[in-house]
């Protein structure tokens, strides 16, 4: 086939006879033929022969029996089809400029069809969206290829009659396809406001639309409106960083620059007309953060319960002391004494009358406490098993899903996380604890001159978590491998501190008992005396064992299980050397 470039650089008179003859180079094909294609088929023939054809009015006479047949079965117009199924033949998102390039179309023709692309969004049949440099693109949309899989007729049918949660559940996977870069801002905000068209019975479609159009608000503010509350009904965010922006609006970068420019200037069309608002912390406005006013809270969302959603969301992420199954633990004698101490100031009548008496001494009623030390030697499971003794539910941490590789949304994740605990010290008859399970990355000395934006990230995460922990009420745990950079402002604000050590010979042949029943006491001597081993890596090998067992139907005695701590521990020469 002729490329592109020859064809542009030769002679109108010769382009023309190249064009006819290239057209004229493909068999004609009879209405029954046409008919007895699958979609996949016909949409590919037509494209192949679409190729270089510059749209001559020839191709369309040549090619009338396969453009009508695709026409009709998509109820759309002979160009039309053809623009489907070269949108099609590219199978990703393509440009006006590249459809011009492969029918070998110039630019201003192509813009003569810009409509027809666009009626065929209309028709739901293409997705629309605008690339990095804020160029107009389209793709086939996935419901359209899917129906075309199954041998049917793609048929459209409008979300009609939702109910206010299913309607929510619609607006999460439109903000879900932003998130994994399947949807424009422009896209989405076109779904979410027909979405709110064809569902105006209820109180928070209507409001937005009404309010949306009463106010000339733009697509862009229409889109973060629809966010903020859709955070609310689903996951409790009262508030988001302002950064939340490149979220949204990643799919270009004017409207990321120009719609944080509006927020910060205050010229928000939502700001103007009251929806939104700076956020406070602490009483004080956020200008770095933005949240739903009180006034579009209770205009917008009235047909759901606010606060009991909530409370139901952050009550299902507590890990319930019930669910926890009970774990004998064997402390050496030091640390036995201090989880001792720790078990019953936790304990929840004297937890109560410690904070009342921290309370008239005009203390702070917090309770911080750090668990420290080597790995595998039951620094979370303790935690586990405090919880279970004394009634306490846990709120635990991910530390990984607070950090954001967007600029100010950590620190929005973190003071968010503690607004939840605090919330759920309210609601719960029982303290929780918060625990920042293995915080090593969250707890360590601020670096000082900090230039680069992840070194001033972690500054102000930790910053922030110091200033939580001076205003905590509730019960704070933190587990911790690495004491060695800690900053000493967080060794100051833990009140109780307890270092884990490997555990001692004597601690080690009842791990293994426990553990390894069937050994003798001679024999977890021996293991005891002879490996260096924490309790996480004496129940490895008991797991390996069973393991062993269950695949090979053999029992495993007392010289493979020495033989699998040699590999474990990396003996060389009866000594430990490394772990």
């Amino acid at each position: 086939m002729r490329t592109r470039i020859a064809n542009r650089l030769a002679p109108r008179t010769n382009r023309e006879n190249d064009v006819k003859e290239l057209i004229m180079s493909y068999e004609t094909i009879n209405e029954e033929k046409a008919r007895a294609m699958c979609y996949f088929e016909l949409i590919e023939e037509i494209a192949n022969r679409a190729e270089d054809c510059e749209l001559h009015q020839m191709f369309f006479e040549w090619n009338k029996v396969l453009v009508n047949e695709l026409a009709q079965r998509l109820n759309v117009t002979p160009i039309q089809a053809i623009l489907f199924a070269v949108c099609l033949e590219r199978d990703d998102s393509v440009t006006i400029k590249e459809i011009g390039n492969y029918l070998s179309c110039s630019n201003i023709k192509m813009m003569m069809y810009a409509k027809e692309l666009d009626d065929l969004k209309e028709k739901h049949l293409l997705k629309k969206s605008v690339d990095r440099l804020d160029r107009k693109a389209y793709s086939v949309r996935k419901e359209v290829v899917d129906a075309f899989e199954r041998g049917l007729k793609y048929e459209y049918t409008p979300k009609t009659n939702l109910t206010a949660q299913t309607l929510i559940e619609e607006l999460d996977e439109v903000f879900d396809g932003i998130q994994e870069d399947e949807l424009s801002w422009e896209e989405a905000a076109s779904d979410i406001m027909e979405l709110m068209s064809d569902n105006r019975h209820l109180s928070f479609a209507n409001g937005v639309v009404t309010y949306c159009k009463d106010h000339m608000l733009g697509d862009d503010e229409q889109l973060l409106l629809c966010f903020l509350c859709v955070a609310l009904v689903n996951f409790g965010r009262a508030c988001y960083s302002i950064t939340v922006i490149e979220k949204l609006f990643h799919s270009s970068r004017r409207m990321v620059n120009a719609v944080k420019k509006s927020l910060v200037s205050g010229d928000n069309g939502l700001i103007q007309c009251g929806l939104i608002e700076s956020a406070c912390n602490n009483g004080i406005a956020d200008g770095s953060s933005i949240s739903l006013t009180d006034e579009a809270k209770k205009m917008l969302l009235c047909d759901y319960n606010i606060r009991n959603a909530v409370a139901m969301r952050l009550e299902s992420k507590l890990m319930s002391c019930s669910n926890i199954k009970k774990k004998e633990l064997f402390y050496n004698e030091h640390e036995g004494k201090l989880i001792s101490q720790l078990a019953s100031l936790l304990d929840n009548e004297n937890f109560r009358s410690v904070q009342k008496r921290l309370d008239e001494k005009g203390l702070r009623k917090g309770f911080a406490c750090l668990l420290y030390g080597d790995p595998g030697t039951g620094k979370t499971e303790s935690v586990y098993q405090l919880a279970r003794m004394t009634g306490r539910d846990i709120f635990e941490v991910n530390v990984e899903e607070i950090k954001s590789k967007w600029v100010g949304e950590t620190e929005s994740n973190i003071r968010h996380m503690f607004r939840q605990y605090y919330e759920l010290c309210k609601s719960q008859p029982v303290v929780p604890i918060l625990l920042f399970n293995e915080a090593d990355a969250i707890l360590g000395k601020r670096k000082e001159g900090a230039e680069t934006g992840v070194d001033k990230m972690e500054n102000s995460l930790q910053n922030i978590i110091l200033q939580e922990m001076e205003r905590l009420e509730g019960i704070m745990i933190a587990t911790t491998n690495l004491t060695e950079n800690l900053d000493k402002a967080f060794e100051r604000r833990f009140i109780y501190k307890v270092q884990f050590k490997k555990p001692e010979t004597d601690v080690k042949a009842k791990i293994w008992k426990s553990m390894l029943p069937d050994l003798t006491d001679e024999e977890t001597a021996v293991l005891a005396r002879m490996y260096d081993m924490s309790g996480g890596m004496i129940e490895n090998i008991t797991r390996k064992k069973s393991v062993t067992e269950i695949i090979t139907g053999n029992y495993v005695g007392f010289d493979m299980i020495r033989e699998m701590c040699d590999d474990e521990t990396i003996v060389s020469s009866r000594k430990v050397v490394g772990f």
